[in-house]
């Protein structure tokens, strides 16, 4: 029986030794995978994808490692930027500035 191959940038998925699943995510543009763990495989693999829709709305993965003013700054150049009107981005971006981020 031969084992079904995962499409590129699909990543994997397994059974580790203490029993819980383990999913990996490649992450694009960047030689590294990020793995999300769980009780069931259904469980990993929801996980995952989570995270991939994450990814595609411009959202890092790396949030343990951000600072709130990173995290805003990055928010404000990203996500907001298309999602509002130029106005409500102008008053979100000066009020982050302002009060958040310093």
């Amino acid at each position: 029986m031969t084992k079904k191959k995962q499409a590129d940038g699909e990543g994997s998925i397994r059974k580790r030794p203490n029993g819980t699943w383990e999913a990996r995510l490649s992450i694009p543009g960047q030689y590294k995978t990020k793995s999300f763990y769980g009780k069931t495989q259904a469980e990993a693999r929801r996980k995952r994808a989570e995270a991939e829709k994450a990814l595609e709305a411009g959202h890092s993965l790396d949030s343990q490692k951000q600072t709130v003013g990173e995290y805003l700054e990055g928010w404000l150049e990203g996500p907001l930027k298309t999602s509002v009107a130029p106005k409500t981005y102008a008053d979100y971006s000066w009020i982050c500035r302002r009060y958040l981020i310093p």
